[in-house]
């Protein structure tokens, strides 16, 4: 019986000391004992135990830390350096958690004596929670970019830094605006690990649902094809209107045919397909504005002079045809017409488009097949066709598909 009693007493006074431990000291608690705190390793404990259970009071004495951090500076004592680092990363967390945006500023300039990625990281998160977006966005971007360009420029690998740009990137989450969408699309691409890739995703979908404006308003500035080409993959799969897509698509289309890329080596890989890639989908929003068929059109003209690649060629053209037949505009069929009249002149010198009889054959039933699928009754079209129908230069094949063209046209 004794023993039991003891055991009571006992458990009710455990109760009670985790009953006293778990409530916050009092903001003038960690005053006094700030106060006489001298070593760094004090001051870092003290800090550390705040952030543990943060409440409002506590704000004045992080705010007056935060002013000696600033004035104290890099700690030069290599042997104190990691008290000091988590002195100020701790800091910088209350400063987080206490939302105190009018210590930005300061906390910028803390940020740069840090050496520790993930300390640097989560000082770079923690600025944007206190909530400073005017003070911090444009930071935050800036740091990013800067990033990004290392990445580009190849000097180095950013492994070690990752930690860093998964704290800005975390940053730009908080503030989901649409001035970060540029640099957190780069850090989307094969150059960032998969860990920060998926992150830069997840930050790009919270930024917005719609893309394809915000696209259109850096790509001309975009000098890598490569990108363009991400972008424009981009947006094709993103919610954006049909409207917004086809706007952009022009955009790319018309940058791509006024972009001279002989002197870069990777451009000249990509340019093309970008190229195809804008047609392709201009095909699939259905292009409404004229302007869409007419870059098209200067595009297969530069198409047709290009001998560079047999199967390769056939497959950019067959595209500019499948576009055009899904846009399936008098403008459309105009262009149609005029390819239809280059390649039955070329079928007639017996030269099969440049390419063979075979893949120049490819091309032109493609294009009957378009002209008879949009279902024009332009008279130009059905004398064309009917010039191939009585020709002695084609075979079975095409006359086959002119006639079946005919059919739907007449």
């Amino acid at each position: 019986m004794r023993f039991s009693k003891i055991a009571l007493v006992l458990s009710i006074a455990v109760l009670f000391c985790f009953e006293v431990s778990a409530k916050p000291r009092t903001a003038r608690y960690y005053e006094n004992m700030y106060k006489h705190a001298k070593k760094m390793k004090e001051k870092r404990n003290l800090v550390k135990e705040m952030y543990k259970d943060i409440i409002e009071d506590y704000a004045p004495i992080i705010s007056n830390i935060i002013d000696e951090q600033y004035n104290y500076g890099i700690e030069k004592d290599k042997n104190s350096f990691k008290d000091y680092e988590e002195w100020i990363y701790y800091t910088a967390m209350c400063a987080g958690s206490l939302k105190l945006s009018n210590k930005s500023e300061q906390l910028k300039t803390i940020y740069t004596y840090v050496k520790t990625p993930i300390y640097m990281g989560t000082i770079a998160h923690v600025l944007a929670l206190t909530g400073d977006k005017d003070g911090v966005l444009p930071w935050l971007n800036e740091h990013l970019r800067e990033m990004n360009m290392m990445v580009r420029k190849g000097s180095g690998s950013i492994s070690y830094k990752e930690e860093i740009v998964e704290g800005i990137l975390l940053g730009m989450k908080e503030f989901k605006d649409a001035s970060s969408f540029e640099h957190v699309f780069f850090a989307t691409v094969p150059n960032y690990s998969e860990k920060i890739r998926k992150l830069a995703r997840e930050v790009l979908s919270e930024i917005t649902d719609n893309p394809a404006p915000l696209i259109i308003t850096f790509v001309n500035a975009e000098e890598d094809f490569e990108i363009i080409k991400d972008l424009l993959d981009y947006a094709h799969k993103s919610s954006s209107s049909n409207e917004d897509k086809e706007k952009l698509y022009i955009t790319v289309l018309d940058r791509c045919l006024g972009q001279m890329v002989e002197n870069n080596p990777e451009n000249m890989a990509y340019k093309p397909k970008v190229e195809q890639n804008a047609v392709f989908y201009l095909g699939e929003v259905a292009a409404k504005d004229p302007l869409a068929v007419k870059l098209i059109g200067e595009k297969w003209k530069a198409d047709n002079k290009d001998k560079s690649g047999v199967s390769e060629d056939t497959n950019v053209k067959l595209t500019n045809i499948d576009a055009l037949r899904k846009i399936a505009t008098p403008e459309a069929t105009k262009i149609l017409l005029e390819n239809l009249k280059f390649y039955y002149e070329a079928g007639k010198e017996g030269f099969g488009t440049g390419y063979g009889t075979k893949e120049g054959n490819k091309i032109f039933i493609a294009v009957i097949r378009a002209l008879g699928e949009i279902g024009t009754d332009d008279e130009d079209v059905l004398m064309a066709l009917n010039l191939i129908k009585v020709s002695d230069e084609f075979g079975a094949p095409v006359i086959h598909e002119v006639e079946k063209a005919l059919e739907k046209l007449q």
